[in-house]
């Protein structure tokens, strides 16, 4: 059983009081979204306006999930009986409500929909691009400004990397045309593009290096001075100075020789070697420089245990002395050289970094586009601005009191400044802290912290907790924290691997943020469990790996081969041992029944090629499996279908698009009636349609789409695409599509939602949207 202190509903309604601010660490499963809601609903319960809460979530789809748990349970509040109201009432706030709040309850769904702009559910960069909507000349910024897409991003890094390869050819003494020399002499053209695209994704990163040590030049100072190495010193000229007869021991190693050259027959070898190196000119010890390390040093370039034979090291101590020296030296003059060849391979890259970052800037602001990273720094700009940013907040639907985070171990340093600075103000302020009037919420993972989402800092998240701890306290408010660890998810055995596992790890201190033990509680205590940890597939034969096929000699391979990689036999073993739980009887003790493939649930780290394999050899075991669970929602059926009527009706003049939604569910015109409209006409699709719209078979079609097109031009995302399902529209589709078209369009609904609260509520502008974000 779970004790009092660590009861989690005693814990989640303690994390939910609105009268002080909280930072709660909860682990996976432990209901980290429900607490945030709950906290949200005891806000709006305790009289706090829904215009004044910010709740930040960590991607749209987490926002969505928040947005839609939040209304349904105040429409439910709506609505149910006084006793079930009560119930739910009492459950989140840990008391009886009284009649006042019974009624604010049942009103608080009217005053969130009335809310002009809506409740701020929101990511971060979703709040920041819309508050430089808002402030667009006080940020600097265009007032017509866009967020770049995938395919915009492309079209740029494509142009600019035209534009510096073309430089360089007509510039051939150039830092610039030096460092893509140095790159292009490690990597072929495929790995160039993929370094440039590497560049962009790190440039937040690599751009606060150089504005810290102003610039690449500052940067390229403090690297020389961390190798411990001087500008001037190349691995040419380290080279010739290592094989000058001044650099090392010549007559000593001449004597070497002369004693090795009485050994054995592996001595005599590498005195033959020496003495052919120390009697030949500058250029051929150069050349032959590898040949010389060979005799004292292993491919691995640490010294020979064998450098001479038994008898030698007896017989002549010395000589052994004089090629220890030797290898030592070898050593540190390759370590040397190894360092040398890093430092110019990193600064090449850098200088290539700083030539892509301001030409990719520079085409940027031409074009008023900004990325997800210009979002967050010119936010950043904007609030840390001392006599701009009062005037903000304050325009900001008259201020925000209360600020609730989700997933905070995933926000990186420059998402915190920007919270820092919304919450600038809230506790500066004895008289004001001391009244509970605003608060911070805050509930996060530190575990989690080792994903590093977004450039996230396992630092920053501690760092967070005592800035505004102390905050807090100095302002005499109110501040929690809070330890959730029982987890409704996992069995007790699964959640026992985990913490062994984890325990077991020796963690570095930059890296652990506590020094606790990690223990999970279960609160399914008593369920069944079992974990099963397999060896390691590899690309070496192992005990679980299966022969290779081989192919015939001489002959191609015209076939795939499933098993010809670690990742096909993983899959193949997967997919035998669930057969065995299946077909054998294996019983599920928790339903004590046998299992069946419903009850199993695969999880993979990456949606690779490996899923598809899977599935693969399931399917060829006759075991069901559902598939994949990512959709790219713009292209389901019934996404599309919506979609093209939407274009069609901002633009009837696209015949091709109008004939597909004359043929979709949604008008459900035949073959014939639509060869007999298109054909011989003189006219546009949609004017003939106009024309012939007296006939019987035209007449219902011209006058439904009549009346979208007129809702089209008069009504926001959300409201046009309800109107359109609201008749026989919905039932149209579902009965042709399928039921399994229901999920892609309650999912497509939710996400106007999600656009109508960021942009304007424009239907062309969201189909704009629509195409240049990657909807999964």
């Amino acid at each position: 059983m779970i004790s009092k202190l660590n009861d989690p509903e005693i814990l989640q309604r303690k994390a939910t009081n609105n009268k002080k601010s909280a930072w709660v660490t909860a682990s996976a499963g432990t209901g980290k979204t429900k607490i945030l809601i709950d906290r949200l609903l005891s806000l709006l319960l305790a009289g706090n306006l829904p215009e004044r809460l910010l709740c930040l979530a960590f991607t749209r789809a987490a926002a969505a999930e928040i947005t839609n748990r939040v209304f349904e349970r105040l429409s439910n509040w709506t609505t149910c009986e006084n006793k079930r109201l009560i119930t739910d009432l009492t459950l989140l706030i840990g008391h009886p409500p009284n009649k006042n709040m019974i009624i604010r309850a049942r009103r608080l769904f009217a005053q969130v929909l009335d809310t002009p702009g809506g409740m701020k559910i929101e990511t971060i960069h979703a709040f920041c691009q819309s508050l430089l909507r808002r402030f667009p000349l006080e940020a600097g910024l265009a007032s017509h400004f866009q967020i770049m897409s995938d395919y915009d991003t492309s079209e740029i890094l494509s142009i600019t990397r035209e534009e510096i390869l073309n430089s360089i050819s007509n510039d051939n003494c150039s830092s610039l045309t030096k460092a893509i020399s140095t790159i292009i002499g490690i990597i072929n053209e495929t790995d160039f593009l993929e370094l440039i695209n590497e560049l962009i994704r790190v440039r937040r990163r690599l751009s606060q290096l150089f504005n810290r040590y102003n610039g690449l030049t500052g940067l390229t100072k403090v690297l020389y001075k961390d190798f411990n190495l001087k500008q001037e010193e190349t691995a040419e000229l380290l080279l010739q100075k290592t094989i000058t007869e001044t650099s090392f021991d010549i007559c000593g190693c001449r004597n070497a020789v002369n004693v090795l050259m009485t050994g054995s027959k592996s001595d005599h070898n590498k005195a033959t070697v020496m003495i052919a190196w120390m009697n030949s000119e500058p250029s051929i010890r150069i050349k032959d420089f590898s040949k010389w390390c060979s005799i004292f040093l292993t491919k691995k370039n640490t010294i020979r245990s064998n450098l001479c034979t038994k008898n030698i090291k007896i017989q002549f101590p010395e000589t052994l002395l004089i090629l220890e020296t030797e290898a030592k030296r070898l050593v540190y003059t390759i370590n040397r050289l190894n360092s040398i060849k890093l430092l110019t391979n990193t600064i090449a890259v850098l200088t290539l970094a700083e030539a892509l970052f301001t030409s990719y800037d520079h085409k940027k602001k031409a074009r008023a586009m900004l990325d997800y990273d210009d979002l967050i720094l010119n936010t950043i700009a904007l609030l840390e601005q001392p006599n701009i940013t009062p005037w903000v907040l304050y325009k900001l639907d008259g201020g925000i009191d209360h600020i609730l985070i989700d997933e905070a171990q995933d926000i990186n340093p420059e998402q915190w400044r920007v919270i820092k600075a919304l919450t600038g103000e809230f506790f500066v302020d004895e008289d004001r802290c001391s009244k509970d009037e605003r608060t911070i919420f805050v509930v996060g993972d530190d575990k989690q912290l080792i994903y590093s989402f977004q450039g996230a800092d396992p630092r920053e998240f501690e760092l967070m907790r005592q800035y505004y701890k102390n905050q807090i306290l100095t302002a005499k408010g109110k501040w929690i924290e809070i330890e959730i660890s029982t987890s409704f998810r996992s069995a007790p055995a699964i959640l026992k691997a985990v913490d062994l596992t984890i325990n077991s790890i020796s963690y570095d201190k930059e890296i652990r943020i506590s020094d606790y033990k990690l223990e999970h509680l279960a609160f399914r205590q008593g369920v069944a469990g079992l974990v099963e940890v397999w060896p390691i597939i590899c690309s070496s034969e192992s005990r679980l790996s299966e022969p290779s096929i081989e192919s015939e000699p001489w002959h191609p391979n015209i076939k795939h081969i499933n098993n010809d990689h670690p990742r096909s036999r993983l899959a193949k073993l997967i997919a035998r041992r669930i057969e065995i739980m299946i077909n054998s009887g294996e019983i599920l003790i928790s339903r004590k029944r046998a299992i069946c493939p419903s009850d199993i649930l695969i999880l993979v780290r990456h949606r690779s090629i490996f899923v598809e394999e899977l599935v693969r050899e399931l399917k060829a075991l006759n075991i069901a499996v559902s598939g994949i669970d990512r959709m790219i929602l713009t292209e389901q059926p019934i996404v599309m279908d919506l979609v093209a009527l939407a274009n069609v009706l901002l633009l009837p003049n696209d015949d091709l698009t109008l004939a597909t939604v004359l043929k979709s569910p949604l008008i459900g015109l035949s073959e014939d009636d639509l060869f007999n409209l298109a054909h011989n006409r003189t006219v546009g699709l949609w004017e003939t349609l106009k024309i012939r719209a007296e006939e019987p078979s035209f007449t219902t079609i011209w006058q439904k789409l009549s009346e979208w097109q007129h809702m089209a031009n008069q009504m926001s995302p959300h409201d046009f695409f309800i109107r359109v399902l609201s008749n026989d529209g919905k039932k149209r589709l579902l009965a042709y599509l399928g039921a399994e078209a229901e999920d892609p369009l309650d999912e497509f609904i939710t996400l106007t939602l999600v656009y109508e609260r960021t942009y304007p509520p424009s239907l062309q502008n969201f189909l704009h949207w629509l195409e240049q974000d990657s909807i999964e």
